[in-house]
């Protein structure tokens, strides 16, 4: 399913959509094969003031969600994922559909936006302060035996001197809707394995030595040594993703690691040695 949604104005935006129409599915997941993951698009530059282009609030959203068996469960899953933000969205009265949600949150978005922007025009902030956007785009693909990966990435500005980039990185599995955890996958209390791995992993990358190397570069200096919530199961490894800005200076950008299955079948219990 696709739907493109162009708003110009806070009232369009403010109707959602009720229904939705099929099309443009694709099956992901080989497993289970009436899972299938269809896509909403919402896209809307709403001014501050009609009739004036800026400032303005931009939204570009591609978000896939899940259709057939167990997709309650992965579409909850995806928006309990931090892709909605919180601080422009309270879902507790929010639609259950996935497309209706995403519309419920483009609205909410928009009339918050307006809210405090008018408040900081009032305090003298200029246009550039007073211009958000907001984007984010989803994929879907197949994994590690037949799990499904969902990769949520975007990017947020609300004034400052740099927007802020994020990620969100979910593992499916197709028979059930659970949202797979690293315990699903490796020896329970395997995260110190996995970490020096990681460690070792990036280091390399960035010719320097162990963790000592990396702090010289201010990663991991000053944050807590640990691994990140997004990781990609995918066929032949792990990928660990670490947003721009949670281990490493803001121009460092996102810093991934994959290690390698084979490199792990002595904390992989399901893995042959």
């Amino acid at each position: 399913m696709k739907k493109t949604l162009l708003f110009v104005a806070a009232s369009a935006l403010l109707a959602t959509v009720a229904a939705t129409s099929c099309g443009n599915q694709k099956k992901v997941s080989s497993d289970t094969d009436s899972l299938t993951f269809g896509s909403i698009t919402l896209k809307s530059i709403v001014p501050l003031k009609d009739g004036s282009q800026q400032p303005a609030c931009e939204l570009d959203m591609q978000i896939k969600y899940a259709q057939g068996p167990n997709a309650d469960r992965i579409n909850d899953s995806i928006k309990a994922s931090g892709i909605f933000m919180r601080d422009f969205y309270s879902p507790a009265t929010a639609p259950k559909s996935l497309p209706q949600y995403a519309d419920s949150f483009a609205a909410s978005y928009v009339r918050t936006y307006k809210r405090d922007v008018t408040e900081l025009k009032k305090m003298g902030a200029n246009d550039a302060a007073c211009s958000y956007n907001y984007v984010v785009k989803t994929s879907v693909g197949k994994g590690k035996d037949g799990v499904i990966n969902y990769l949520a990435q975007g990017y947020s500005f609300t004034g400052g001197a740099h927007g802020m980039s994020f990620v969100s990185a979910l593992n499916f599995d197709p028979k059930t809707g659970k949202k797979l955890s690293l315990d699903d996958v490796f020896t329970k209390g395997s995260d110190k394995v996995l970490m020096d791995k990681v460690i070792e992993n990036i280091a390399k990358k960035f010719g320097v030595s162990g963790l000592a190397g990396l702090k010289t570069l201010g990663i991991f200096d000053y944050v807590d040594v640990r691994l990140p919530e997004s990781f990609i199961l995918g066929t032949d490894s792990v990928t660990f993703i670490y947003e721009t800005d949670a281990i490493a200076p803001h121009a460092v950008g996102e810093i991934r690691s994959s290690l390698a299955y084979k490199d792990l079948t002595d904390i992989m219990p399901k893995v042959k040695k």
